[in-house]
């Protein structure tokens, strides 16, 4: 991982972006997305969890990180499996509305 100012999630705070990697020390888990660097404690629950969901399957692919103020899970990991758009539609009396295409 190359050198960027380092992250601390702030509760409710959600990152998303490209997954690039993840890595440890001692000290901290290190997880790595749209070239931020986010530190989470090595022996903290967050680190448990990334570890436990990130993997290399998941370099490349877009994810959401969000730190809650849940004990029992205090990061949610959501990979983006399905793109989805927006279909701009014109109705018959010029109005538009708009509808998710998947």
């Amino acid at each position: 991982m190359g050198p960027h100012q380092p992250i601390y999630l702030t509760l409710w705070a959600e990152v998303v972006g490209i997954f690039q990697g993840i890595s440890s020390d001692d000290l901290y888990t290190y997880v790595e997305i749209d070239n931020k660097l986010l530190l989470f404690p090595r022996e903290s629950m967050e680190s448990r969890i990334i570890l436990n969901k990130l993997n290399r399957a998941l370099i490349g692919k877009k994810i959401a990180m969000l730190k809650t103020d849940s004990p029992q899970q205090p990061i949610i990991i959501k990979p983006f499996t399905v793109t989805t758009e927006a279909v701009k539609r014109r109705s018959q009396d010029g109005r538009y509305s708009y509808s998710l295409k998947r």
